[in-house]
C-alpha cells in the first residue's frame, strides 16, 4: 500500500521542486502523482518523512533525492520543451489582451501583434525551433490534407499560438495538455485573440497516458501529434490512434538528438509498420529539425 505524506511536507517538496525555473509552470496534480509514485517505489524513505521534522527534511538528502526523481520525471514529459523564460507567459498574453482591447478603438497594430506572437513563441523549445519555418511547413502540410475547418492538437503545448502564421480562416482548434495551468494559459490566449482572429480556439486537459481513449469525445479533419509519441509507450500510442476521430494526422519526431546531432536513424519503422496495420498510407515531409509523417487513414478494421 503507497504511503502518503501529509500536505505539509507535500507543500514543501512541490515549492523546492518548482525552483526549477523552467517547470514553474507545472501541474500540482502532476507533482503528486509522480511523489506517490516515488513513495510506492521508496516506501522506506517515505516513512522518514512522517518521521522527521519539517526543518530537517528540507536539507534530508533523502529528501533531495524524491525532488531529483520529480524533476526528472517531469524533465522527460515536459521539461526539455520548456525555456527559463517560460515565466514570461502570462504577461505577454497580458499585452496581447490589451492590444487586441485597443484594436475596439483603432486598427490593431500588426507589427505589435506578430512581435507578441514572436516572443510567445520563443518560450517553448519545440515552437522556437520551428518559428523560422511556421509558415513553410504550414503551406506544405494543407497542400497535402486540404485547408482543415477542425484541427484537434495532441500535447499541443504553445503549438496553437503558432495558427497565427498558418493564414488560416474560419477554423475550430482545441488543442489538448495533462498540465493545467497551460491549459489556463492557452485558453486565456484564445480568449484575448478573439476580437481581432477567426480562429475559435480553446484548450482542454486530457493525460493522454492515464486516458488515450479520451481523444474520441474530440473530432477534427486533422489531428496534429507533434513529438509526443517518442514519449509513450507503444500501447498508449495504438490506444490513441484507434480512438481518433478525423481522417487525417500528422505526427513528427525530432531528427536530431539532444547534442543536436542528426540522428543515423530518424524514420521510425515501428510506428510506421503500425500505422501501415491501423489502415493508413503516409507521405512524409523533413525539415532542418524535425520529420512530419502525414497520414490518411483509408480503412481501420
Amino acid at each position: 500500500m503507497a504511503f502518503r505524506l501529509n500536505r505539509e511536507v507535500e507543500d514543501l517538496f512541490i515549492t523546492k521542486i518548482l525552483e526549477k525555473r523552467e517547470l514553474h509552470h507545472l501541474d500540482r496534480e502532476f507533482m503528486l502523482g509522480k511523489i506517490s509514485l516515488y513513495c510506492e517505489k521508496n516506501q522506506k524513505a517515505c516513512r522518514k518523512f512522517a518521521e522527521t521534522p519539517l526543518t530537517r527534511i528540507k536539507k534530508a538528502k533523502f529528501a533531495e533525492d524524491l525532488v531529483r526523481f520529480v524533476r526528472k520525471e517531469a524533465h522527460v514529459c515536459y521539461g526539455m520543451y520548456l525555456t527559463k523564460t517560460i515565466v514570461k507567459a502570462p504577461q505577454i498574453v497580458h499585452d496581447l489582451e490589451k492590444l487586441a482591447k485597443q484594436s475596439a478603438v483603432h486598427v490593431v497594430n500588426k507589427d505589435k501583434l506578430s512581435f507578441l506572437h514572436h516572443q510567445l513563441l520563443l518560450l517553448h523549445l519545440s515552437t522556437q525551433e520551428r518559428l523560422h519555418l511556421y509558415p513553410q511547413v504550414y503551406h506544405d502540410l494543407f497542400a497535402i490534407t486540404g485547408r482543415p475547418r477542425k484541427i484537434f492538437d495532441l500535447g499541443c503545448g504553445f503549438n496553437g499560438i503558432s495558427l497565427f502564421y498558418s493564414h488560416l480562416t474560419d477554423l475550430v482548434y482545441t488543442g489538448c495538455e495533462f498540465n493545467q495551468k497551460d491549459v489556463d494559459l492557452l485558453n486565456q490566449y484564445f480568449r484575448a485573440i478573439k476580437k481581432i482572429s477567426t480562429i475559435d480556439g480553446k484548450a482542454v486537459k486530457i493525460d493522454l497516458i492515464k486516458h488515450p481513449e479520451a481523444v474520441a469525445q474530440h473530432s477534427a479533419d486533422v489531428v496534429f501529434a507533434y513529438k509526443i509519441f517518442d514519449l509513450f509507450p507503444s500501447t498508449v500510442v495504438e490506444t490513441i490512434l484507434k480512438n481518433l476521430q478525423c481522417k487525417w494526422i500528422i505526427a513528427s519526431f525530432p531528427i536530431k538528438n539532444l547534442n543536436r546531432r542528426l540522428m543515423h536513424a530518424p524514420r521510425r519503422a515501428g510506428f510506421q509498420k503500425m500505422m501501415r496495420r491501423l489502415g493508413y498510407t503516409y507521405k512524409t515531409l523533413t525539415y532542418d529539425t524535425e520529420l512530419f509523417y502525414i497520414f490518411e487513414q483509408h480503412q481501420r478494421d
